[in-house]
């Protein structure tokens, strides 16, 4: 191979590599033999990690392609497949061998984040008992802040659910239904607090849905896409009974 520069060192086209996957090695040759030793040097643009930082080709062994080892960093930024850069610089004493400018190796790069939201949830809370927490995280470092607003439960009456004559009473109740999760919390999350407040109505198992939506400047984390539910059972304390009192006098 051969690059606009003569004699000079001669780079390998690279394959695509994939963030935060294996490590790719390109390999490097001299096409002319020096009178003195080269030195290439390889500084890589962030995003990219460079293995050796440099490589010596002899005036004996200059013949032999050496390799750099290149790998993609999973930076948890959503940007779709591009393009990044090795710099490399020459030394050496034969004047043939030294170039004003920096010699470029570009590598495609596959990006391995997608912007979406994790939800961790007991799923079920008690009637009637402790407050349970419903944390929200994200897969990738937002841009900007991203604001997430919970909705109060809403009831599901699904076909075949039998429930009492009595409406319900009671329901799942929100506490602090709205968080901010930012490029410093994105990963750890926040959590909103939910109850199921006692009715003393005998309802059986109720399924209820929180639903939530995002909001933000980062356009990855905006917009009616980003609306969802999270599905929580609310289990019944109350039984139905006939309670039977007998008239003494009778």
């Amino acid at each position: 191979c051969s690059m606009d520069v003569a004699p000079g060192p001669c780079f390998e086209p690279p394959e695509p590599i994939v963030e935060g996957g294996r490590n790719h090695s390109y390999r490097v040759v001299l096409d002319a033999q020096p009178s003195a030793d080269v030195e290439v040097f390889a500084v890589a643009d962030e995003g990219l990690i460079v293995t050796p930082g440099s490589i010596i080709f002899t005036t004996e062994g200059w013949s032999t392609a050496q390799n750099f080892t290149v790998h993609a960093v999973h930076d948890f930024v959503v940007e779709g497949t591009h393009e990044l850069a090795v710099r490399h610089s020459v030394s050496s004493s034969d004047s043939r061998y030294v170039f004003e400018r920096q010699l470029y190796g570009h590598f495609t790069v596959i990006d391995a984040d997608v912007a979406s939201v994790v939800v961790d949830s007991p799923g079920f809370a008690s009637e009637g008992g402790d407050a349970i927490d419903i944390c929200f995280r994200l897969t990738s470092i937002p841009s900007d802040p991203v604001h997430i607003s919970v909705e109060n439960g809403i009831a599901d009456h699904g076909a075949g659910d039998v429930y009492s004559d009595v409406p319900f009473a009671a329901g799942l109740s929100v506490l602090g239904g709205d968080i901010v999760l930012n490029s410093s919390t994105w990963r750890s999350g926040a959590c909103v607090s939910a109850v199921a407040s006692e009715d003393d109505v005998a309802e059986g198992t109720r399924s209820f849905t929180l639903s939530y939506a995002l909001s933000s400047v980062d356009g990855d984390y905006d917009g009616p896409a980003q609306e969802s539910a999270v599905a929580v059972d609310v289990v019944d304390n109350d039984h139905g009974a006939f309670v039977v009192t007998l008239d003494q006098a009778a």
